[in-house]
């Protein structure tokens, strides 16, 4: 399942899951990502960040948040682990892409994972 956030986004140990990172507001109106998108993880390389992709249709999530074609990167995680105390870890993960414009747009997500769910 894909989840439509720039904010602080949760995932359990272990878990694989899809995200969708919304560039709309870096973009112009007819500015689209283009190329390969750039994404990882900014201090470890503790997770695994595979299947990364400029989004290829319009996407709307369960919440009802929805980001149009080309507008958005998605990706796939896993590997994620709580601290050895079993507290909340938090990574974060850069992700950028080239624009039809020839800009980088870049946004840093930020998960925690968390045994809380």
């Amino acid at each position: 399942m894909f989840i439509v956030s720039n904010e602080n986004i949760e995932i359990g140990p272990d878990e694989v899951k899809t995200f969708c990172v919304d560039f709309s507001t870096k973009l112009l109106s007819t500015e689209t990502l283009t190329g390969t998108p750039t994404i990882a993880e900014v201090d470890t390389t503790v997770l695994t960040i595979t299947s990364k992709a400029v989004l290829a249709a319009e996407y709307t999530d369960p919440k009802g948040d929805s980001v149009a074609a080309g507008k958005g990167l998605v990706f796939t995680v896993s590997g994620a682990q709580v601290q050895s105390d079993g507290s909340d870890k938090g990574y974060e993960v850069n992700t950028h892409c080239a624009t039809t414009l020839s800009l980088r747009p870049q946004i840093i997500c930020r998960l925690t994972c968390t045994k809380r769910r």
